[in-house]
This record gives C-alpha cells, structure tokens and sequence, in this order.
C-alpha cells in the first residue's frame, strides 16, 4: 500500500481587539482540508472548520465541524489472509422467504440447501465519521487559578466495517433476515445445471462462484444444488452515533 497526503490549514482573523467592537475581544475561523489518496482503494478529503469567540479576558466560546475517515487495513481487503465457502444441505429455514426454495415442512419451516462465504473482500471503502462540537473556557478574574471547560460533540459513524450475521441468523429468524436480506440470495438453478460448468447455471450464483474461499471446499454437483447462498464478508454496513459532554474544572 503507498499513500500520498496532502493538508492545508487557513487561520483567518475576523474580529481584533483593537476594533473595540463591543461584545467580542476577537473572533477567529480557522479552515483546514486533508487529502489522502490511497493505492488500494482509492482517494478521500476531509474538511475541518473551527471558529473561537473570545468575548473578554475570562470568557470564550467556540465550535468545531468536520469530516474523517479510517481507512480498511490491509488484513481487511485480502480475502487470501482469510476467507472460506461452505456448503450446507438441508439447512433448517425458517426465514419465511417464499422466493428460498426447499423441501417443505410446514407453511413456515422448509429444509434448504445453504452456501455461504465469509472472510475478507477488496473494494471496501474506508469509514467515515462527521463530527461537530461546541464548548466555552472560563477563567473568572474574581477567583485567581480556577479554570472550567465544557464540550458537548456529537460523533455520526458511517459504513463501519464488519461482517453481516447473517448465516445462520437469517435463515432461522425472520427479523434477521428483514434486516440483512440484501446479504442472502435465493438461486434458482436449472434443470440442466451441469457441475463445474458455470455457464449453465443461475447468474444469482455466479458471484458466490467467484468470490475467493481460500478454506472450504465446495463441489460442481453441489453449486448445482444450491438453493440460497448468504455473503458475509467484510463490507461497508454500520452506522453509529456517539454524543456526550466533557467537563473539566481546574484550580491551581
């Protein structure tokens, strides 16, 4: 992996002291953007405005926003550190999916033939966060040495990366299989599937075909078999929000 990065910072001066404007000793907005371009998956820039209200010698405001990112390692975009297909037959499902073929037991229990891959996948993209905060700094002048700070932020998490629990959870409780059923994909193989010839069978398989399992073995007579295969490698699927308040009261 190379990476070339690139960061420019402006500090821009609103308001001096010397402008005697009433209210506010100064005011200033800092701006500053990184740009990072990686060789394995591609490029990101991340924006972060500051500004700082200083209304007198004890008191100030100020405020942040911005965007960041942590990029996948590289353990997670190498399906060759860890990856595996497996085959199950007969698996119990209880999704309640009418488009899952199988054996039927009752109106919401059939038996199906299951494949499914886990591990690392490339073309993960790197997680990205915005973030605001706003807080103040008072330093009363009537009692020499204390000082108080408070910050309230909030942190809004998006495409974390971790495996979807989808196999066997989605086929065994409905609610998990609303939730993930953009990870598990019904097939429908032909009559005429020929084993190891993946011309002839369901273009719904040919993914799990070629995805890398580098554990795991799993035969042409079984790909013909297949009835529903799940993906739970790696991807880009969470999303988490994180607030909170810092308060820290010193006195020297």
């Amino acid at each position: 992996r190379s990476i070339n990065s690139g960061f420019l910072e402006l500090y821009v001066p609103l308001v001096g002291r010397e402008m005697n404007v009433p209210g506010v000793q100064s005011l200033s907005l800092d701006g500053a953007a990184r740009y990072d371009d990686y060789s394995d998956f591609g490029n990101t820039t991340n924006p972060k405005l500051g500004l700082t209200w200083t209304v007198n010698d004890q008191l100030s405001f100020r405020g942040s926003w911005g965007t960041s990112f942590r990029a996948p390692s590289l353990t997670d975009i190498n399906p060759y550190v860890f990856s595996a297909k497996v085959y199950v037959a007969s698996f119990p499902n209880s999704s309640g999916a009418p488009n899952i073929d199988g054996i039927a037991i009752s109106p919401t229990f059939k038996l199906s033939n299951v494949a499914f891959v886990t591990g690392d996948q490339p073309n993960i993209d790197p997680e990205k966060a915005r973030n605001w905060s706003v807080g103040f700094d008072l330093t009363p002048r009537w009692l020499e040495g204390f000082k108080v700070s408070s910050t309230y932020y909030t942190i809004r998490y998006k495409d974390q990366i971790f495996s979807p629990p989808v196999f066997p959870a989605a086929l065994l409780d409905p609610s998990v299989y609303s939730l993930y059923k953009d990870f598990v994909h019904p097939v429908h193989n032909p009559s005429t599937c020929v084993a190891g010839d993946s011309s002839t069978y369901d273009p719904a398989l040919l993914p799990y075909v070629n995805a890398v399992g580098i554990y795991g073995i799993v035969t042409g007579q079984q790909l013909c078999q297949v009835q529903v295969w799940l993906d739970s490698r790696l991807t880009n699927i969470g999303s988490s929000t994180q607030s909170g308040a810092d308060l820290n009261l010193g006195y020297l």
